[in-house]
């Protein structure tokens, strides 16, 4: 029973952190396709100035910002972050059994 509680468990948080990591991974794809979008507007001649204005604060804002959503500072969550939590938890199974088998 506690087995398969506990594979459960892992099954649907896996699911829920590739979810969530390709959502992120989608969001850093449009932000940089907005700041692309943005230069090539700015090499336009005739551009009003308050696109000219907002195109730069894009543009300033995607430098100077980690717009990366982390996790407690310990993780960037992107498409490579499934992988390291089932390298995480891997890690720990092995921790686990090596205590279990020492007995």
């Amino acid at each position: 029973m506690f087995t398969f509680n506990l594979s459960t468990w892992v099954i649907k948080n896996f699911v829920l952190h590739t979810l969530l990591s390709q959502k992120c991974e989608k969001l850093y794809f449009e932000i940089n396709n907005a700041q692309i979008i943005c230069i090539q507007l700015l090499n336009q001649d005739n551009l009003f100035d308050i696109i000219r204005v907002m195109c730069k604060n894009v543009i300033r804002l995607n430098k100077c910002q980690n717009y990366k959503l982390n996790l407690l500072g310990f993780f960037n969550i992107d498409a490579k972050f499934p992988l390291r939590f089932v390298g995480l938890l891997a890690t720990h199974a092995v921790v686990l059994l090596q205590f279990a088998l020492n007995k």
